[in-house]
C-alpha cells in the first residue's frame, strides 16, 4: 500500500539524520504544524518504524533498526501467514506453501476462507483460523495445539496468531504454525512410561523409598505405607534417619554416611540388613538395596532405596539354629559316636564320642577332615560307593568298615549311614558309629550282621 506523502519526507529526513530530531526540528525543516507531525511520528511509531528517545522533556525521534520482515519469512522453519485486515493473505512463506500444496501465486492477495486447498484438513485449520479471527478482531492473540489429519498421517500442530500493525498503520495478523508431531508423540511416551513406572511402583510387593541428599523421604509406596503403618503424608519430608533408619537399631548403618558414600560414587554393602519396629509394636527385618539417584548431569540428586521383608526369613533362621544347636546338645549327650559330613564328603560335625573314639579335636573338625581318609584304603572305594548311594539315590546304608584313627591306629567299625536333608534336597550324610571292638564302657559288641 501507498504511503502518504508526509510519512515518507519524515522518514526521509530522520534517514539523513541519524543521531534523531525533535518534533519541532522536523516541523521547522518540512514547513508543517507540530501537531500534525505529531500524528505523522505516532503512526510511525505504532508500525515499528520510528522510535523514540527521552532527554528530560525533549523527545527525540530517530528511523528505527529492523530486519525486512520478508527475508525473516524466508529465513523461518516455521510456517508463517501473514493476514490484513480483512483476512487477505500479505505475506506466506515456502513451509506454509509446502503445507497448503498450494503456489505462491494462487495464496497472495486472496482472502482466507478462499483459497483453492486440495485437503479438507487443510480447508478446516483455516475456517477455525477465520472464525476465531472474526470473533476476537484485532485484539486477538492466542496460542493452541491442535490435532490435524487422522490416521498414518495425524500430526499435531502449536499455532500463534498474534495482531501487528502495516506501515500505513492498519491492523493485521501473524499465523505462526509449528510442527509439534515429534515432541508430543515423545510426551505421550513419556506419560505412558511414568504411569508404568507409577503402577509397577505402587504394586510392587517392596519396600521404595526415595530420599534427598540431606536423607529427607521425597517418594514412599503403597507397600512402605503398609509395611511400616506409616501414611505417605506423614512420611514425605520427614528425615529418614529417624522416621525409618533409626539409630541403634540392630544392623544399622550410619545413613549420612551411606549417602555421603553414594553422591560421592563409592559402594556401599550390598543386601544390608536392617531390623526396624513398625507403627504397631513390631520387630522386623529388611534387606536394603541402595542406589545414587544421578540427573542427566551425572551428578548425585539423592538416594534410592529398596527393601525387602526378610522378617521370616529371619525367624526361620533363629529356629532353625535353636534346632541345631538342640541337636548338637542331645547328641554330645549320646553313648555313640555321631557324625555329618557335606555332599562333597567333607566332615562338618562329630559330637564329642565321635571325636575321642577317632582321636580328632574340634579344630582339626574345623580345619576340614574329608571322611574317607577316616577309612583304611582297602575299604574306601566301597566306602565311597556306599556314599554314592545315599547321596544320589537317598538310600539308607549299614556296613563294616576298619577305620583308622588320626594316630593310624585300625578300628573295626559298624556305620549307619542315612541322606541329611535341607529344605527338601540331599545336602550331605548323617550317621552313626558303632565300634566292633566293644571299647565303648558299657557297650556290647553287635553280632555280625
Amino acid at each position: 500500500m501507498e504511503q502518504p506523502e508526509e510519512l515518507v519526507q519524515i522518514k526521509e529526513l530522520l534517514k539523513g539524520n541519524p543521531q534523531g530530531m525533535s518534533i519541532t526540528e522536523i516541523s521547522r525543516e518540512l514547513g508543517k504544524n507540530m501537531h500534525s507531525v505529531g500524528r505523522y511520528l505516532d503512526n510511525l511509531r505504532l508500525s515499528g518504524q520510528v522510535v523514540m528517545r527521552t532527554y528530560g522533556k525533549a523527545k527525540v525521534f530517530s528511523l528505527a533498526r529492523r530486519v525486512p520482515l520478508a527475508h525473516m519469512l524466508s529465513c523461518s522453519r516455521e510456517m508463517i501467514l501473514v493476514l490484513d485486515r480483512d483476512l487477505r493473505v500479505v505475506m506466506i512463506n515456502d513451509p506454509f506453501l509446502s503445507f497448503l500444496h498450494l503456489p505462491s501465486g494462487e495464496v497472495t492477495g486472496r482472502h482466507l476462507e478462499h483459497l483453492p486447498l486440495p485437503d479438507p484438513d487443510a480447508q478446516e485449520l483455516l475456517r477455525n483460523f477465520t472464525s476465531r479471527l472474526r470473533e476476537h478482531g484485532s485484539d486477538t492473540h492466542y496460542h493452541e495445539h491442535i490435532r490435524f489429519g487422522t490416521g498414518t498421517g495425524e500430526r499435531f500442530l502449536g499455532v500463534n496468531v498474534i495482531p501487528l500493525v502495516f506501515d500505513d498503520g492498519d491492523p493485521g495478523y501473524a499465523i505462526v504454525v509449528f510442527d509439534i508431531t515429534e515432541e508430543h508423540r515423545a510426551h505421550l511416551a513419556l506419560e505412558a512410561r511414568e504411569a508404568q513406572y507409577r503402577e509397577l511402583v505402587e504394586l510392587a510387593h517392596a519396600i521404595i523409598l526415595k530420599m534427598d541428599r540431606n536423607g529427607r523421604i521425597t517418594f514412599f509406596n503403597e507397600y512402605a505405607e503398609r509395611f511400616f503403618g506409616i501414611p505417605k503424608d506423614r512420611a514425605l519430608g520427614r528425615a529418614a534417619g529417624v522416621l525409618i533408619f533409626r539409630q541403634g537399631n540392630a544392623g544399622e548403618h550410619n545413613l549420612d554416611d551411606l549417602i555421603r558414600a553414594l553422591c560421592s560414587g563409592g559402594a556401599v554393602p550390598a543386601g544390608m540388613e536392617t531390623s526396624h519396629t513398625t507403627a504397631d509394636r513390631r520387630q522386623v527385618w529388611v534387606r536394603w538395596t541402595h542406589r545414587a539417584i544421578l540427573d542427566a548431569g551425572r551428578h548425585c540428586t539423592g538416594i534410592l532405596s529398596v527393601g525387602s521383608d526378610i522378617t521370616e526369613h529371619r525367624r526361620m533362621d533363629e529356629d532353625l539354629k535353636a534346632s541345631e544347636a538342640r541337636y548338637r546338645d542331645l547328641a554330645n549327650l549320646l553313648p555313640v559316636p555321631v557324625f555329618e559330613c557335606n555332599e562333597r564328603g567333607q566332615f562338618t560335625f562329630g559330637n564329642q564320642e565321635a571325636l575321642q573314639m577317632f582321636g580328632y579335636s574340634m579344630d582339626d573338625a574345623r580345619a576340614g577332615i574329608h571322611i574317607l581318609s577316616m577309612i583304611a584304603p582297602e575299604d574306601r572305594e566301597r566306602a565311597r560307593r556306599n556314599m554314592d548311594l545315599v547321596l544320589r539315590e537317598g538310600r539308607r546304608t549299614r556296613e563294616e568298615y576298619a577305620a583308622l584313627r588320626k594316630d593310624g591306629v585300625r578300628v573295626p567299625i559298624l556305620a549307619f549311614s542315612a541322606p541329611l536333608m535341607k529344605r527338601g534336597k540331599i545336602a550331605g550324610i548323617r550317621g552313626i558309629v558303632i565300634d566292633r571292638t566293644g571299647s565303648l564302657p558299657g557297650a556290647e559288641s553287635p553280632r555280625n550282621p
